[in-house]
């Protein structure tokens, strides 16, 4: 699989290929690339939605308008989440422009966006380390990034098991903040000698540098009835008004911690699987108590002990219905 254009070829040998079908890697060229690619200190870098490729990613960002701020449960907690459209398996290539280890204010730099057939919202983070040699220069684009490293400005980029979910989008595209506000993007992000915009919905694990593990997130219904979700239905079951509202149980909160050498699916991820949960037909949830943060079912152990199920559970169906599944950490925010 290729990307777009341009050589494929590695910003070093410590970039390792990325497993997407075996053929995934960061677009990065060793052709000789011009030194005008990387712009001084305070140079303007234009706008991505004024330029060729804004139809393109405005078309394809899986999103449109403002997003619906969701609830469901977890830890015993009400939770709010948005559906941010499909979640591919695969994290592509980003590079974070590092001093010290830590991220400087140079935005990312995004190796394909939205309408790319390799892009996705998820990404695997290769660090670039600053040299005494860096001046604050603009690193615009991959290829800015390898004539960085030609120069001797960065050292070649070295990747890191972390999953960031900053999905590209459209200048139409909003956040609800569920307090009667909506959220912009604010992340910036450099693309081909472009800048555009992204949502910064956090950091998950990334165990194998490539893969994004899949979290299961368990819709439920009852036995003979429909999924007690008001997005799924189009009924307002709780009667307040909105149809955002659900009974949707995570297992995990993005705030939990995750140790490195935890397995896929112990530890929250926003790539989400629906999988139906059936349970009894009396059972109390949001459509009876007619409280959107009111349920007797309002964490994963109350389905499943270790990888068993309770006798709450009745039966078990998981679906095609995977979407990114970014948590709010935040009241009013991200």
């Amino acid at each position: 699989m290729s990307y777009a254009s341009t050589s494929r070829s590695l910003v070093n040998a410590t970039l390792v290929a990325l497993g997407l079908a075996g053929c995934l890697e960061p677009r990065v060229s060793d052709d000789v690339v011009e030194p005008n690619l990387i712009l001084k200190k305070g140079s303007m870098v234009p706008s991505i939605y004024d330029g060729k490729d804004a139809e393109r990613l405005t078309a394809n960002d899986g999103v449109a308008g403002t997003i619906p701020l969701l609830s469901g449960f977890v830890n015993g907690k009400q939770v709010r989440f948005w559906n941010f459209g499909p979640a591919p398996t695969h994290a592509a290539p980003m590079f974070v422009i590092t001093r010290n280890g830590v991220a400087t204010s140079h935005p990312f730099i995004f190796d394909t966006i939205p309408g790319d057939a390799a892009y996705s919202p998820f990404w695997v983070v290769y660090q670039a380390e600053v040299t005494d040699q860096y001046d604050d220069e603009i690193i615009p684009s991959v290829e800015a990034l390898t004539e960085a490293v030609r120069r001797g400005l960065v050292n070649g980029p070295k990747s890191m098991p972390i999953n960031a979910n900053l999905p590209a989008v459209g200048p139409d595209v909003l956040l609800d903040a569920g307090d009667g506000t909506t959220i912009a993007p604010t992340g910036t992000f450099y693309y081909e000698g472009q800048q555009g915009k992204y949502f910064n919905f956090g950091m998950s694990a990334l165990p194998d540098r490539s893969t994004v593990p899949t979290m299961n997130l368990y819709e439920l219904r009852r036995e003979g009835g429909d999924p007690v979700s008001e997005p799924e239905r189009g009924v307002d079951l709780d009667g307040d008004g909105d149809l955002n509202d659900t009974n949707d149980v995570f297992p995990h909160a993005i705030s939990d911690a995750c140790p490195q050498t935890a397995m896929p699916g112990d530890c929250y991820s926003p790539r989400c699987q629906v999988v139906q949960i059936t349970v009894p037909a009396g059972t109390s949830l949001i459509d009876t108590t007619k409280m959107e943060d009111q349920s007797s079912v309002t964490n994963a152990s109350s389905l499943f002990s270790g990888a068993q199920p309770t006798a709450i559970v009745l039966g078990i169906k998981p679906t095609t219905r995977i979407f990114n599944c970014a948590q709010q950490q935040t009241k009013g925010g991200l």
